[in-house]
């Protein structure tokens, strides 16, 4: 099995995140992000940044 650990998420200035949004924490399912969902309350295009490092099945981590 495959998971994954977000160590961080940094949102922009003007991005308002869903309730529902991934948090940090550990052992997420590799589809934890796929429905994250952000409001831009600006004119322009913004981003968002996941710190993501994946762990094998033997826990092993993975580079980031």
């Amino acid at each position: 099995m495959l998971c994954y650990n977000i160590n961080n998420i940094n949102i922009a200035s003007g991005l308002t995140p869903d309730p529902g949004n991934a948090t940090t924490g550990n052992n997420l399912a590799a589809d934890v992000l796929a429905s994250d969902i952000f409001t831009n309350t600006t004119g322009i295009p913004l981003t968002v940044s996941y710190d993501v490092v994946p762990v094998s099945a033997d826990a092993c981590e993975g580079d980031m």
